[in-house]
């Protein structure tokens, strides 16, 4: 607009967006940290469709840039093996679900702790403007497959209803 050039008015606009920001933000902060998508208006560029207790979908909106959609559609299924993943871990970490089910969930705790450390230091790289989401998957695109790999094994273990001896059975033979 012809008040954009303005110093005074950018501190108003940029006063504005941060604040009008702040939902927004925690919506991606609880998608990212819990995998839920709390979205009651419609307003987030993810879409959850569970089709599953273990298969979770996120879709993107189809409005956004066909570039964007594209490097994000990498990105989203790290978020549904996580979600897997972690509901798993909630399931199986008591101990009325066995030894081999409570040590493996505590395992993959520890791996997911990792993960979210590793996200707090990118967001961090996000706020202080040091982050793009090209650089984003670089440091996330290694941990595809073997999230993957786990999220299939929780999948699997759950649909089956596996625990002890079968458990190891299944994580021998993916392993």
């Amino acid at each position: 607009g012809e008040l954009a050039g303005d110093p005074d008015a950018q501190r108003v606009l940029q006063r504005l967006l941060k604040t009008a920001a702040v939902p927004y933000c925690r919506a991606l902060e609880r998608w990212l940290y819990e995998g839920v998508v709390a979205d009651p208006y419609d307003e987030f560029l993810i879409i959850e469709r569970k089709a599953s207790q273990t298969h979770i979908r996120f879709e993107l909106d189809r409005t956004l840039d066909s570039a964007l959609q594209e490097l994000l559609g990498r990105i989203l299924p790290l978020c549904e093996n996580l979600v897997v993943i972690s509901t798993f871990i909630e399931a199986r970490s008591h101990f009325e679900h066995g030894l081999v089910s409570h040590a493996l969930a505590a395992s993959l705790r520890v791996l997911v702790h990792d993960w979210q450390t590793m996200v707090a230091q990118l967001e961090h790289q996000l706020r202080v403007g040091k982050l793009s989401l090209q650089a984003m998957w670089f440091y996330c695109q290694p941990a595809s497959v073997p999230l993957h790999l786990l999220a299939e094994i929780c999948r699997i273990a759950s649909e089956n209803e596996l625990y002890g001896a079968p458990l190891l059975n299944l994580l021998e033979k993916q392993a």
